[in-house]
């Protein structure tokens, strides 16, 4: 028995069985890369599209609120220049932006944060006071000229001075900064 003889073909065999451990590890490692490639660019499209389409409802959220505000503001606007639409298509108007923006952000609520949600609820609230002080003072409309009547017009003016013109400008900022932020995150 040759000792150099078995000694090689131990070697050969060592070195012919690494070789092809080594390709069959190589072949596996790169199948594996590839899937996890395929699967992270699958993960960046998904997420990509879903924050461009938040993007997208934010930016409609908020088209919808400068609306309705103009809207209301509108109807609410005690002295106007020029030709004025009929009180009628006035309130309509108005409230059909208003239900519009509350009934797309109520479909869409799922993808706000809760802060976001808070501060739109506030807004709806807001908006909420100045339709009851209106309806209030419609409905006294028919003891016109009587002191319940002014009561409720000065209520209403007194109202949409407060929340319109007061407070949802402030809301609007924040929320505008909200959403701005929302976008910055997009962009990094």
């Amino acid at each position: 028995m040759n000792w150099i003889n078995v000694f090689e073909n131990i070697g050969f065999f060592t070195v012919g069985a690494t070789g092809i451990s080594g390709i069959i590890i190589y072949l596996f490692k790169k199948i594996f890369e590839q899937q996890i490639s395929l699967y992270k660019e699958k993960s960046i499209y998904r997420f990509s599209k879903v924050y461009t389409d938040r993007l997208d409802i934010i930016r409609e959220v908020y088209r919808r609120l400068v609306k309705a505000e103009y809207s209301i503001e509108i109807l609410m606007r005690p002295i106007t220049i020029g030709e004025r639409k009929s009180e009628e298509e006035l309130e309509n108007e108005a409230y059909r932006d208003y239900t519009s923006l509350f009934q797309y952000y109520q479909e869409n609520e799922i993808i706000f944060e809760d802060d976001t949600i808070t501060l739109i609820n506030d807004i709806k609230n807001r908006f909420d006071k100045v339709w009851k002080s209106y309806n209030s003072m419609k409905f006294m409309e028919t003891a016109r000229g009587s002191e319940p009547w002014a009561k409720s017009i000065e209520n209403s003016i007194s109202v949409y001075e407060e929340e319109i013109i007061n407070e949802i400008p402030k809301l609007k900022k924040l929320l505008k900064k909200q959403f701005q932020k929302e976008f910055d995150l997009l962009q990094a």
